[in-house]
């Protein structure tokens, strides 16, 4: 295949920081969980090469309405292959996600963690393949359509709000795994000392991009001293192996980024309509952790497979995809959906509303969603402003994390509506959120004669 010069900027600047994992004998893993870990990283590298092209196809409609637009990148679609998630030509993996889906799907083996693993790669799959259509849905309207109708615009704004919602679907898809390969370790194995060591680094940079992304800024020093100590413990370590002397050097990059972030130091001009918070997350910090960067996982995972190859692996985090809408006002869609009154009924159900209100401040809700006291089977639908967020969902007591988006004016509703009784009615889910880098919980119950609401009010300060 002849590459253009975009093909081969793309390339290089990828495969600057690419170091294919080791694949020992063949490409399935020794634990067929690593297999799982595997997909969902690779996974997240294709979700990348996505993200850049959706930022880019922001940038040009925002050229048509009142924004400055900053060029971040030189290729297109007709750059990168028709299936971001399958490369037949190698271009950005040593194993495609679309081959270790095929592996998971071939696997047998006896697990009781393997109908959820199942559950979280079919869930991450269907994205992927939504995500790479739509890069093209929107290139083929952005190419037919007038831009400088504001009809036009509106369905582009619209389409990208579409992908943010699908990024936050993804890390919520991935923090699952995350919590899952947490309760895998601790049940099936005794960690190596080594694997302690990588875990609670990883786990303090995931913390820290979770803390940068949902505004806890206050909390990033206690991380700061967690990397810190964590580092002190590597700095024993034999320094013989290159990739223990770059996850040093990652770590040691890392302090200093959250140190930046916490200073307020500048960030580079083009990212200004996007704030602090998205560049220092998708940026600076994801890249020490991620394999298109310093590759903290990646370095991690191969001293990992040296020490024992059954050794369950880590895994990366994703980038968020965030919308800069225009200044001018214009008609978007979420204008129309103004909630001036709440719902009696849903489904034929009556709805009960609750006396308590979740209190935020941030447009964008972080919910934790998980199974009250014990894991007694509850099946439930979730319903957020109209629209089925969850549906028919079984609840276990790790929770599950839901961004959702608040509406600017007017009222903002969950609902809770049973689609079973589990095994002690009725249907009881707690509601985790934060309040000022506080953790906040509620309670919500449901049978199959009624439906509780709570009501979720923005404090705008």
């Amino acid at each position: 295949m002849k590459l253009n010069i975009s093909k081969i900027f793309l390339l290089c600047l990828l495969s600057y920081f690419y170091n294919p994992y080791e694949i020992i004998g063949q490409a399935k893993h020794l634990n067929p969980v690593n297999n799982y870990i595997s997909y969902a990283n690779e996974s997240t590298h294709g979700m990348l090469i996505a993200h850049r092209i959706l930022e880019g196809f922001n940038q040009k409609v925002n050229a048509y309405v009142d924004l400055q637009s900053n060029q971040f990148n030189f290729y297109g679609n007709k750059d990168l292959p028709k299936d971001l998630f399958e490369d037949p030509d190698s271009w950005f993996y040593d194993i495609s996600p679309n081959t270790w889906y095929k592996i998971i799907q071939n696997t047998n083996w006896e697990s009781p963690y393997k109908e959820q693993l199942d559950e979280i790669a079919n869930d991450l799959n269907s994205i992927c393949q939504r995500v790479n259509q739509i890069r093209f849905t929107m290139e083929d309207y952005m190419l037919n359509n007038d831009l400088t109708i504001i009809e036009n615009q509106v369905e582009i704004f619209s389409q990208l709000e579409n992908c943010a919602s699908l990024y936050d679907r993804y890390y919520e898809v991935n923090d699952r795994l995350h919590i899952l390969i947490k309760l895998i370790d601790t049940d099936e194995s005794n960690m190596s000392t080594s694997k302690i060591n990588y875990t609670r680094i990883q786990s303090s940079l995931k913390a820290s991009l979770e803390k940068i992304r949902y505004g806890f800024d206050n909390e990033l020093e206690d991380e700061i001293k967690i990397l810190a100590a964590e580092n002190k413990t590597l700095q024993k370590k034999d320094v013989s192996r290159g990739e223990l002397r770059d996850m040093k050097t990652a770590i040691i990059e890392a302090e200093t980024i959250l140190d930046n972030y916490k200073n307020n130091t500048a960030i580079p001009d083009k990212y200004a309509l996007y704030g602090p918070a998205y560049y220092y997350y998708n940026v600076e910090l994801i890249a020490v952790m991620n394999q298109y960067g310093k590759a903290f996982v990646e370095n991690a995972n191969k001293m990992l497979l040296a020490e024992d190859p059954n050794q369950i692996l880590l895994l990366e985090e994703p980038h968020y995809f965030k919308v800069i809408l225009p200044k001018k006002d214009i008609p978007l869609e979420q204008s129309k959906n103004i909630i001036t009154k709440l719902p009696s009924k849903l489904a034929e159900r009556e709805i009960e509303i609750s006396q308590t209100k979740i209190q935020v401040k941030d447009k964008k809700l972080l919910l934790e969603i998980f199974d009250h006291r014990q894991e007694d089977g509850d099946i439930i639908s979730l319903n957020f402003n109209g629209k089925w967020i969850l549906k028919q969902k079984k609840l276990r007591k790790l929770p599950l994390k839901l961004v959702v988006e608040l509406n600017d004016t007017g009222e903002n509703y969950l609902i809770l509506h049973a689609e079973n009784l589990g095994e002690i009615p009725p249907n009881t889910i707690a509601v985790r959120y934060y309040l000022d880098g506080d953790r906040k919980i509620v309670v919500l119950n449901s049978d199959l004669n009624q439906s509780e609401m709570i009501r979720i009010n923005r404090i705008l300060e």
